[in-house]
């Protein structure tokens, strides 16, 4: 098509000479300049009408290589003509469904691959359970240095799944007061007066090319000793709220755990109506002022020293 836009641009300009010299023409001229015009336009006339069917010519087999290559191929020249397809430059959207394709059916990776091997990672990516997405999509925690071509070169190489897309994002921890000794990694071990953020969570999203649905939860879980691991789980749990009342001026983890079961066997007996609310009780007690407030106050903190 270039070269036919080509010629008839040479074309245009040859017209262009023609004209010219129909205006020269009509000016007077002599027999001799006469005769040597008429032979110019003859040769003219000649090279016009050559670039002409040349050009026709080159028109009607553009023509015909577009009306082959839309006519589809036989079936003994078929693996033969997806394979010249392939090796032609397609563009993106169409190229990557062939790519696809063809690295299935060789079973080799879909992406250029390094050449650098790391030996048993000590990266820990997690997937999520989600169920509110597609099958076709799975959500992983990864390490804040992980990348996207990290994530689609590790479970490739470890697990067989192709990532053909990849989202990732960062969700920073809300602002909080940080406790003392659970922050080293922050340097701000003892200092239970300062604002900060946790290390934040890098999150991805995959798209597969083959769907992956979630089993059902068991429903006997004796088999992979869950009380134990829930008892496992708990106990953090007090830890850290036995630091956060030592901050306060106790350190009283048992009294802690004693109060919540004395609160939770109250809570039952209203629920059961073996006891009753009494809204006035709050007002029988006796309102102390900021003095008397600051003196009981140290009586306390006196008594939790000695």
């Amino acid at each position: 098509m270039v070269q036919a836009r080509k010629a008839v641009l040479g074309f245009t300009e040859r017209l262009r000479q023609l004209k010219a010299q129909e205006e020269t023409k009509s000016k007077p001229t002599t027999s001799d300049e006469n005769t040597g015009l008429d032979i110019q336009n003859k040769a003219i006339k000649e090279s016009t009408d050559e670039l002409r069917v040349k050009t026709q010519s080159r028109e009607n087999e553009d023509v015909d290589s577009q009306n082959a290559a839309m006519e589809p191929p036989d079936d003994a020249n078929a693996e033969e003509a997806a394979h010249e397809i392939t090796k032609q430059a397609l563009p993106s959207n169409m190229a990557r469904p062939v790519l696809l394709a063809r690295a299935k059916e060789e079973g080799v990776a879909h992406f250029p691959v390094g050449h650098k091997e790391i030996h048993l990672p000590d990266v820990k990516v997690i997937l999520l359970r989600t169920p509110e997405l597609h099958p076709r999509f799975a959500k992983f925690e990864v390490p804040l240095t992980f990348t996207k071509l990290d994530l689609r070169d590790f479970l490739w190489h470890g697990y067989q799944v192709r990532a053909l897309n990849v989202r990732s994002w960062v969700f920073q921890r809300p602002v909080q007061l940080l406790r003392p000794g659970l922050d080293k990694k922050l340097g701000i071990q003892g200092d239970h007066n300062k604002w900060g953020r946790k290390q934040a969570l890098k999150y991805m999203i995959i798209e597969m090319d083959e769907p992956f649905i979630w089993p059902e939860m068991p429903e006997d879980m004796t088999l992979f000793d869950k009380e134990h691991a829930d008892d496992r789980m708990v106990q953090p749990k007090w830890t850290d709220d036995g630091k956060v009342d030592w901050v306060r001026g106790s350190n009283a983890i048992q009294g802690l755990k004693e109060k919540r079961e004395d609160l939770a066997e109250q809570a039952q007996k209203l629920l059961s109506g073996r006891a009753r609310r009494n809204p006035n009780l709050a007002r029988q007690i006796p309102l102390l002022k900021y003095s008397e407030y600051t003196h009981l106050h140290r009586k306390l903190d006196q008594t939790a020293l000695d």
